[in-house]
Protein backbone atom coordinates (compact mmCIF):
# COMPACT_ATOMS: atom_id res chain seq x y z
CA UNK A 1 0.00 0.00 0.00
CA UNK A 2 1.34 3.42 -0.90
CA UNK A 3 2.21 5.93 1.79
CA UNK A 4 0.92 9.47 1.34
CA UNK A 5 1.59 12.73 3.13
CA UNK A 6 -0.83 15.53 3.88
CA UNK A 7 0.39 18.75 5.47
CA UNK A 8 -1.98 20.36 7.98
CA UNK A 9 -1.84 23.07 10.61
CA UNK A 10 -1.91 22.04 14.27
CA UNK A 11 -5.49 23.30 14.45
CA UNK A 12 -6.52 21.22 11.43
CA UNK A 13 -4.74 18.18 12.88
CA UNK A 14 -6.63 18.53 16.18
CA UNK A 15 -9.91 19.05 14.31
CA UNK A 16 -9.32 15.94 12.24
CA UNK A 17 -8.67 13.84 15.34
CA UNK A 18 -11.78 15.30 17.00
CA UNK A 19 -13.82 14.45 13.89
CA UNK A 20 -12.94 10.77 14.35
CA UNK A 21 -14.21 10.90 17.93
CA UNK A 22 -17.42 12.78 17.05
CA UNK A 23 -18.14 10.50 14.10
CA UNK A 24 -17.32 7.36 16.08
CA UNK A 25 -14.93 6.29 13.34
CA UNK A 26 -11.87 4.29 14.35
CA UNK A 27 -8.84 6.46 13.70
CA UNK A 28 -6.71 5.03 10.91
CA UNK A 29 -2.98 4.71 11.44
CA UNK A 30 -1.62 8.19 10.90
CA UNK A 31 1.88 9.23 11.92
CA UNK A 32 2.43 12.89 12.76
CA UNK A 33 5.71 14.49 11.83
CA UNK A 34 6.47 18.01 13.02
CA UNK A 35 7.89 19.92 10.07
CA UNK A 36 8.05 23.42 11.52
CA UNK A 37 6.33 25.32 14.32
CA UNK A 38 2.58 25.19 13.85
CA UNK A 39 2.62 22.65 11.00
CA UNK A 40 2.37 18.89 10.94
CA UNK A 41 2.81 16.44 8.13
CA UNK A 42 0.49 13.48 8.45
CA UNK A 43 1.94 10.32 6.97
CA UNK A 44 -0.69 7.68 6.24
CA UNK A 45 -1.59 4.79 4.02
CA UNK A 46 -3.59 5.92 1.00
CA UNK A 47 -6.53 3.84 2.29
CA UNK A 48 -6.71 6.20 5.31
CA UNK A 49 -8.12 8.99 3.15
CA UNK A 50 -11.53 7.31 2.92
CA UNK A 51 -12.23 7.19 6.69
CA UNK A 52 -10.94 10.75 7.00
CA UNK A 53 -13.45 11.95 4.40
CA UNK A 54 -16.27 9.92 5.97
CA UNK A 55 -15.56 11.40 9.39
CA UNK A 56 -15.51 14.96 8.06
CA UNK A 57 -18.76 14.38 6.14
CA UNK A 58 -20.41 12.98 9.28
CA UNK A 59 -19.37 16.02 11.29
CA UNK A 60 -20.56 18.41 8.56
CA UNK A 61 -23.98 16.73 8.41
CA UNK A 62 -24.62 15.91 12.05
CA UNK A 63 -23.06 18.70 14.10
CA UNK A 64 -24.92 22.03 14.08
CA UNK A 65 -22.83 25.06 13.13
CA UNK A 66 -23.15 26.56 16.62
CA UNK A 67 -21.64 23.40 18.20
CA UNK A 68 -18.80 22.87 15.73
CA UNK A 69 -16.18 25.01 17.43
CA UNK A 70 -16.86 23.44 20.83
CA UNK A 71 -16.90 19.83 19.61
CA UNK A 72 -14.33 19.84 16.81
CA UNK A 73 -12.35 23.02 17.38
CA UNK A 74 -13.05 24.74 14.06
CA UNK A 75 -15.91 26.70 12.52
CA UNK A 76 -17.92 25.66 9.42
CA UNK A 77 -15.78 27.55 6.85
CA UNK A 78 -12.61 25.94 8.26
CA UNK A 79 -14.26 22.49 8.21
CA UNK A 80 -15.31 23.00 4.59
CA UNK A 81 -11.80 24.11 3.64
CA UNK A 82 -10.23 21.12 5.41
CA UNK A 83 -12.62 18.73 3.64
CA UNK A 84 -11.84 20.35 0.28
CA UNK A 85 -8.09 19.94 0.87
CA UNK A 86 -8.48 16.28 1.86
CA UNK A 87 -10.66 15.51 -1.18
CA UNK A 88 -8.23 17.33 -3.50
CA UNK A 89 -5.37 15.32 -2.00
CA UNK A 90 -7.37 12.10 -2.43
CA UNK A 91 -8.04 12.96 -6.09
CA UNK A 92 -4.34 13.60 -6.64
CA UNK A 93 -3.46 10.26 -5.04
CA UNK A 94 -6.02 8.51 -7.25
CA UNK A 95 -4.56 10.17 -10.34
CA UNK A 96 -7.49 12.42 -11.26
Amino acid sequence: MATRELELSLRETRALKAAFVVAGTPEPRIDEVAIRPGRRRLVMESTSLSPICRSLIHVAREVPDEELRARVGIARPELDALYTRVVAHWAMVAGF
